[in-house]
């Protein structure tokens, strides 16, 4: 699927939210980890650092973003969980939702630009937006709002710029970035 405004193909990732390039294998081994263990449902890999100190038994400390998973992992009659995903390498930007069932391709303000089943449409080749009821609709793109809601008001405020060196002010100067 080619939607790299660039018109590449087949190079890179970052550009689009389907599975293709969403969906990483993570395979791991070692003492604790369950042989054989495959789990089909999405795991957020935000969640992944968190999971792993855990298993490591290493303590997670407040600034940590993510959950330990390995509750979850272990619980053989484990629930969906819902993932966000954000495409802003080239293009648009583009926000994604997957609710365990239905994932929302949408613009930055939440639009829908694309519904997907991924139960019935692990490739995501035919949108349902045009034919799923608004609820549905509306419901997932309110989630999808409060993810980034919430990620705006947990993100760091902008560094401090600070003072350009001498040094570094005649280096920008010479490649004609400042006066």
């Amino acid at each position: 699927r080619n939607e790299d405004p660039r018109g590449i193909y087949g190079i890179g990732h970052g550009h689009n939210l389907y599975e293709e390039q969403l969906h990483v294998p993570l395979i791991l081994m070692g003492p604790g980890a369950q042989a054989g263990l495959v789990i089909e449902q999405s795991f957020s890999l935000v969640d992944l650092m968190p999971t792993l100190l855990g298993h490591l038994r290493v303590p997670l400390t407040a600034d940590i973003d993510g959950v330990d998973r390995r509750e979850w992992i272990a619980d053989a009659q484990r629930e969906d969980l819902s993932c966000a995903a954000e495409s802003i390498a080239y293009g648009p930007e583009r926000k994604s939702w997957f609710d365990g069932r239905y994932k929302l391709h949408a613009d930055d303000m939440g639009n829908p630009v694309g519904i997907y089943d991924l139960d019935a449409d692990p490739d995501e080749l035919v949108d349902l937006t045009a034919f799923l009821d608004s609820l549905t609709v509306a419901g997932l793109r309110e989630q999808l709002l409060e993810w980034n809601e919430a990620a705006l008001v947990a993100a760091p405020p902008p560094a401090d710029p600070g003072e350009l060196s001498s040094e570094m002010r005649e280096g920008l100067r010479s490649l004609g970035y400042v006066e």
